[in-house]
């Protein structure tokens, strides 16, 4: 039988991420064969992932296609067509698809099970619940979730507080509900990359995002920096860069000519050679406007680094509450350039080191994670 994961825009950037690491890893605990479905027409053969093989399978377009939070008609009709033959269907996010795609599932299997993952962000989750709009659509919407809400298996959300506020609001049932933060497999990456050493550190401050982008605000970290006095330390940008960003980054030099040594924009790079950054760096920072479970913290803290980060979704668990890292206010640029200089002034990551690591391995490895979600599963 079939364990399906409907992400419509899955792409190679998604492989070792939480859709593709779940997906393969939860089908070969419970003995189910592993499928993703979206529109990406590249994958002609299996997905390779750092926990084995998906087979792909390619949406029709009947119709045309639209977002993926958007219900769409080609993704129904594969649910209707194939239902009977997934035993575990997998989706993403508390959308109005997601609750059409749940009913619908549930209506022509009953015995499958449906497992949601939020991969909600906090503030948003303090809102609504993903539930909004007012007169007849907000109606409908609400009525269609509250009808979803009991009938879905498990749903699960990444950070601490999330949990706890949806479970003390009653939108789920705590049979029903599950922490699952995103994690990193320690097996994999110390089989593929060796053993993290704190010898290997150098003075170097590393984020890894999408640079550019309204939600990593990156420009958060630029007016901190201009402000910190970076002394023998090196703060590198990775990831793809926005082109609209670029003018940020051409202002930003031209008023601090200074840190054009030691403010580097290093582009997108592959796997091997973002771990040989997380092995090389000290300390780990992110500006984020919002987040559900970023996946870079549990990279961070696995190879032992230092966190600063603004007080988005799981910051207060991937820090044990500030004690291994720093947290900040989000959009502050004054507070995140003095934790900054802090470390710079002040090196703590040696004496983190081991306990960060300690933290990551109990709480943010997937070998730690499928289990209890196996476990809850097939328990309830």
């Amino acid at each position: 039988m079939k364990y399906l994961t409907i992400f419509s825009d899955f792409d190679d950037m998604h492989v070792n991420k939480d859709v593709g690491i779940i997906t393969c890893s939860l089908a070969r605990s419970m003995s189910l064969e592993p499928q993703v479905l979206s529109y990406n027409s590249s994958f002609q053969d299996d997905i390779v992932c750092d926990s084995g093989n998906i087979e792909h399978r390619e949406i029709k377009k009947y119709v045309k296609q639209v977002s993926h939070r958007k219900l769409d008609i080609n993704i129904i009709i594969y649910i209707l067509l194939n239902s009977r033959n997934i035993s575990l269907l997998n989706l993403y996010h508390s959308t109005f698809a997601t609750h059409i795609y749940t009913i619908i599932y549930k209506i022509i299997n009953r015995t499958g099970k449906v497992y949601v993952k939020l991969d909600l962000d906090l503030e948003h989750a303090k809102k609504d619940n993903g539930i909004s709009g007012s007169g007849i659509r907000g109606w409908i919407k609400k009525t269609v979730f509250n009808y979803y809400r009991t009938v879905v298996d498990v749903v699960s959300v990444e950070a601490q507080e999330a949990y706890d506020l949806l479970l003390n609001r009653n939108t789920y049932k705590e049979s029903q509900f599950i922490r699952v933060p995103n994690g990193v497999s320690d097996k994999n990456l110390e089989a593929k990359y060796g053993i993290v050493n704190y010898k290997e550190k150098e003075n170097i401050i590393i984020t890894i995002a999408r640079i550019g982008t309204e939600q990593k605000n990156n420009e958060l970290m630029l007016k901190a920096l201009e402000r910190c006095d970076l002394k023998d330390w090196t703060f590198f940008f990775v990831g793809p860069i926005e082109v609209e960003f670029n003018n940020n980054i051409e202002r930003f030099y031209l008023r601090n000519p200074q840190l054009k040594s030691k403010v580097k924009f290093l582009g997108s790079k592959d796997r091997a050679e973002i771990v040989k950054l997380y092995k090389r760096a000290k300390v780990f920072t992110l500006s984020s406007n919002y987040e559900g479970f970023p996946l870079v913290f549990a990279e961070a803290a696995f190879y032992g680094c230092h966190i600063i980060t603004t007080e988005v979704s799981g910051s207060a668990d991937i820090t044990e509450q500030g004690v291994l890292g720093d947290i900040v206010p989000t959009k502050n640029s004054d507070l995140l350039s003095q934790a900054i200089q802090n470390v710079v002034n002040e090196d703590v990551s040696k004496q983190h080191f081991d306990a960060i690591r300690h933290h990551a391995i109990n709480n943010f490895t997937w070998e730690e994670i499928i289990p209890k979600l196996t476990k809850k599963l097939v328990d309830g």
